[in-house]
């Protein structure tokens, strides 16, 4: 990308701050979707570990399976896993 955006203002050289200018804006806005995206597999993450410890502890309860998975939305594979 760098690389790229260096040969265009080169080709260009009146317009050079301005091609500048919008590259760094790109890599602002690129930067700010990774963080965001970022940000929300860690909070997908974080309540999958919730549910995950709630279900632990209703299946200790003596709830049964069927029950776990309805209230805490995991799939049965989540489960099995831990499980093992």
């Amino acid at each position: 990308f760098n690389t790229f955006i260096r040969q265009v203002a080169m080709r260009i050289p009146q317009h050079k701050e301005k091609i500048m200018t919008i590259a760094e804006r790109l890599r602002q806005e690129g930067h700010r979707h990774g963080l965001q995206k970022g940000l929300q597999q860690g909070k997908q993450e974080g309540q999958r570990l919730a549910a995950l410890r709630i279900a632990r502890s209703m299946l200790t309860d003596g709830f049964d399976r069927d029950t776990v998975l309805r209230v805490t939305g995991l799939a049965p594979a989540d489960l099995a896993s831990e499980s093992h």
